[in-house]
């Protein structure tokens, strides 16, 4: 499999370097001609390779090193998943400093408390601008600013800041270096080596839906860092429709979605409401169907095959893997997303500590108990009256 070639090559390639978020970056853009993004609108499909984006990041990276004119600040950058928030992101640290990364669900009035306490130089907006209380660019007029631009590029810049995702409003900031980042990312050969099905593609390829925000530690490490690092390629969606979604997935074929609990249990509820609309006898079918897909081989083979009108009307098949984080999923969910032929799986993480672990099982049976799985090499855990101990090499 391509994918698997690729990750030792990768993975070998950034444990002999420094571990800085220079040598992850290059690594990951050296995937020249392989597509990066794809967003499908109603009529067509845009686009774009690594090396796409590699001039992409060199011409804003100079942009906003001839605007800012400093190097070694904190940059936020505020935009929604889009191949601009990849840019934007490495050209930040490209161009010698470091990105926030702001999240867009938490008040403006907090994302300007963060600002403050980083002391950030400035904020640089993907569309529509907002003011933070500091100075604010907008993504457009840097890219103008890097024409005919002759910049010396200061050093690659070595760290981000992330804020917590919690409603309690608190202010945590945490800073992660490319060291930590390569430690999450070295995780990827042990991974699948457990699993390969975890890079299992549909028609040679593997697509990535962009689903989680990129400005979550679940998004940016797991759907991002991990994928990006072997050149999958990211579907963005155009809007957050639920029949768009389904519509985008069904178009570009994706084959990996990464999403809280919330996302799959509203499928469950969906396709079991619909299931029930159709009489007591498609329900009790349906029931069987589940029982036996628990029962082996074959009997995954036989249901996989009866449960296809069902993954039409959610995904179709060109969906293989599916994970699940951010909080408890329900067992009976994983159980029926398994049945009906998208391997789901459990992970945990935090803000805190990175990613730490999913469930890697082959089996069915052991993904439907909602194991968040062993710990990652880099990661152990330890149970102390019902609490989980986290120590990490990633913090």
């Amino acid at each position: 499999m391509k994918a698997i070639k690729r990750i030792r090559e990768n993975t070998k390639r950034l444990s002999k370097s420094e571990r800085r978020f220079e040598d992850i970056y290059n690594i990951i853009f050296d995937q020249g001609s392989i597509f990066i993004s794809e967003t499908a609108t109603m009529t067509r499909k845009l686009r774009f390779t690594y090396a796409n984006a590699k001039s992409k990041i060199e011409a804003l990276s100079c942009g906003i090193a001839h605007t800012i004119k400093k190097s070694d600040r904190y940059i936020g950058l505020c935009a929604d998943n889009s191949l601009e928030w990849i840019v934007l992101f490495f050209a930040i640290l490209r161009s010698g400093n470091k990105p926030y990364l702001v999240n867009l669900r938490q008040p403006a009035s907090f994302t300007s408390s963060i600002l403050k306490t980083l002391d950030a130089e400035c904020v640089i907006c993907v569309g529509e601008m907002t003011d933070f209380g500091v100075r604010a660019y907008s993504y457009d007029e840097l890219f103008k600013a890097s024409e005919g631009a002759e910049v010396a590029l200061p050093p690659f810049a070595n760290e981000f800041a992330i804020s917590t995702s919690g409603t309690t409003l608190k202010e945590k900031i945490c800073i992660y270096t490319g060291r930590e980042m390569s430690e999450q990312i070295l995780n990827v050969e042990s991974i699948v080596a457990q699993n390969p099905d975890i890079v299992r593609p549909y028609k040679s390829q593997i697509k990535m839906l962009a689903f989680l925000p990129l400005y979550h530690i679940f998004g940016f490490v797991a759907m991002f860092l991990w994928f990006a690092f072997f050149g999958a390629t990211f579907v963005f969606l155009s809007d957050m429709v639920p029949e768009n979604i389904l519509r985008t997935v069904r178009t570009c074929k994706v084959t990996h979605i990464f999403a809280v609990p919330l996302v799959w249990e509203t499928i469950y509820k969906t396709a079991m409401k619909t299931i029930r609309s159709k009489g007591e006898k498609t329900v009790k079918k349906v029931e069987k169907g589940l029982k036996i897909a628990g029962s082996g081989k074959l009997g995954k083979r036989l249901t996989h095959k009866a449960f296809g009108e069902i993954r039409e009307q959610i995904f179709g098949d060109s969906v293989q893997f599916l994970i699940s984080g951010g909080s408890m999923i329900k067992k009976e969910t994983v159980a029926f997303l398994n049945a009906i032929g998208y391997h789901t799986a459990n992970g945990y993480g935090m803000t805190e500590i990175g990613i730490t672990s999913v469930e890697l099982s082959l089996s069915d049976k052991e993904r439907n108990t909602i194991s968040i799985g062993k710990p990652f090499k880099h990661a152990q855990y330890k149970n102390v009256d019902g609490e989980l101990y986290v120590k990490s090499d990633t913090r």
